[in-house]
């Protein structure tokens, strides 16, 4: 009597076990704010620091930015855009800053946005780049080559 007692314990014990463990598991994974939405980026998206306005969009399955305003960009009058004159190729260098396409190539993968390309045009240079989004915030980062020495841009999205 007492072994078929133990045995019934054990079962019990092991069931409730299983139970909470995988219970646990799931209330875990489901915390975990990863964005699902392939295309959240879209739209527009103002920096922390009110320099930068973007605009994504997406074409032919990657996600790309135009530039909307920038302190950068501006001639001193804050008002006209400046000229392209550091791009590399010299048949846009007299094309006005406004609007340009300068992120392009962002595919979205497992919550992230990989694989992009920034234009810097205060250099006339092109960036690796990457994102993500955790609900009304953009978090974008521009490398060289490795990610880790970068530098990230938070935005918050513009309605």
């Amino acid at each position: 009597m007492n072994s078929i007692l133990t045995k019934k314990l054990r079962k019990i014990i092991t069931n409730t076990a299983s139970v909470l463990l995988f219970t646990g598991i799931g209330i875990f994974l489901t915390s975990m704010k990863v964005t699902t939405d392939t295309d959240a980026i879209i739209g527009k998206w103002e920096s922390v620091n009110k320099e930068f306005t973007w605009e994504f969009s997406k074409s032919e399955g990657t996600y790309n930015a135009k530039l909307i305003t920038s302190k950068d960009a501006l001639e001193e009058d804050g008002k006209t855009f400046k000229k392209d004159l550091k791009n590399p190729d010299p048949k846009l260098r007299n094309r006005s800053l406004q609007g340009i396409i300068f992120i392009t190539g962002l595919k979205y993968v497992d919550g992230k946005y990989i694989d992009g390309k920034i234009y810097a045009f205060g250099g006339g240079g092109f960036y690796d780049c990457k994102a993500t989004v955790d609900g009304h915030k953009l978090y974008f980062r521009a490398y060289k080559g490795i990610s880790m020495l970068g530098k990230t841009f938070e935005f918050s999205r513009l309605k």
